[in-house]
């Protein structure tokens, strides 16, 4: 059975990339925040993406044991990371949107 460890990694860029964006965004410093968001859902995709290519690479190879032994535990780590990763994303869009709001500026 080959483990493709490149979804962790991913994964892991995905949150530093988000929890750096909230971090710059709650410290006041949110010029370019956008690219932060874009980093860290395109990571995230990459991450998903990743993950079912491993799960194909098994199919193919025959690893029916290893689906079935670890396909609905990453399911639901997935989903949760998921959405903890949206949450945050969505915090720093409301953090910034809010702020927006307040110097009068322009919507996004």
């Amino acid at each position: 059975m080959g483990w493709n460890l490149s979804w962790i990694i991913l994964g892991c860029i995905a949150y530093f990339f988000a929890i750096l964006n909230l971090i710059r965004t709650a410290t006041g410093k949110t010029k370019g925040w956008q690219i932060f968001m874009f980093c860290s859902l395109s990571f995230g995709v990459l991450t998903l993406l990743e993950e079912y290519r491993m799960i194909n690479q098994w199919l193919y190879w025959g690893e029916m044991n290893a689906i079935s032994n670890t396909v609905p535990s990453l399911t639901e780590i997935l989903t949760i990371t998921t959405y903890v990763g949206i949450l945050i994303n969505l915090v720093v869009l409301i953090i910034n949107l809010y702020n927006k709001k307040d110097q009068g500026g322009e919507q996004v």
